[in-house]
């Protein structure tokens, strides 16, 4: 029963839809820099802020994950699957497909900003 749980499980991933939002920049900066110093502030961490200036690398991590938790479906799909059989191995196949479509749709979006630009 199990492996046709996983089966079900793994081919549902394999088939749900990810559903994106899109937000342009600078706004989708503030907003990730804003909920990560929010989040490490509810933990109690000591932690200096981020702020628009922070180090490129580290904008693009929480930017990412702020469009990953706030700006797509995936959250939701982790809902529907919590708790079932097989869950923690479809897990990282989803978060890497999630993080695929964000890749995609903000690639699309800055070679289209870049095209109006020439024009």
């Amino acid at each position: 029963m199990m492996r046709a749980t996983n089966t079900l499980l793994f081919d549902y991933i394999e088939m749900v839809s990810i559903k994106i939002k899109y937000i342009p920049e600078p706004i989708l900066t503030q907003l990730a820099v804003n909920e990560y110093n929010d989040w490490k502030y509810s933990y109690g961490y000591r932690f200096r802020y981020l702020t628009e200036n922070s180090r490129p690398e580290i904008l693009e991590r929480i930017k990412k994950n702020y469009i990953r938790h706030n700006l797509t479906n995936y959250d939701e799909i982790l809902k529907e699957i919590k708790g079932l059989a097989g869950t923690g191995k479809v897990y990282p196949i989803l978060k890497q497909k999630v993080m695929n479509r964000i890749d995609a749709e903000w690639s699309k979006r800055q070679q289209s900003k870049q095209l109006l630009k020439a024009i």
